[in-house]
């Protein structure tokens, strides 16, 4: 790649000068580092969309081999269970996203970014608050509002 380098100091003037264009800086500068944030995430996600997808294709083998009676049933039992495999898949996403929000604190406020030791600092900081918001979420989302329909 051809390195571009401006032949002028920067000044106060070159700053961007509100949220839009500093997004936007952000994204023109840093785009690596956006895409190795989404490719974390995504990486961190896998174990939740394995656990949907087996709960979905058992869903639709029992509806194939019992009477629809008996397949209500197993499918209530069968969301209990896979409510409390879907929590410890949404703690595994929040780890890594805590890793990621010291990351992208970092972005905001345009410090450098070492993203191997940034995301370490960002486990250790933030995991515990966010493991602990995702088990509320998760308890919530898969057991509260489900059981109540």
């Amino acid at each position: 790649m051809k390195r571009r380098a401006n032949k002028n100091d920067f000044t106060e003037e070159n700053l961007p000068h509100n949220r839009k264009e500093q997004l936007l800086d952000i994204i023109k500068v840093r785009y690596r580092t956006l895409l190795n944030i989404g490719l974390i995430l995504f990486i961190f996600l896998i174990p939740y969309m394995f656990s949907t997808l087996a709960k979905t294709l058992y869903e639709i083998s029992i509806y194939e081999q019992y009477e629809p009676e008996e397949a209500i049933q197993l499918i209530r039992t069968n969301a209990l269970i896979f409510g409390g495999i879907n929590i410890i898949c949404l703690v595994i996403f929040a780890i890594g996203l805590s890793g990621v929000m010291k990351i992208v604190k970092r972005l905001c406020f345009y410090d450098p970014v070492f993203f191997k030791e940034d995301f370490k600092a960002g486990i250790k900081d933030n995991s515990g608050f966010m493991i602990g918001l995702f088990i509320i979420l998760g308890i919530k989302s898969n057991f509260i509002f489900k059981t109540s329909s």
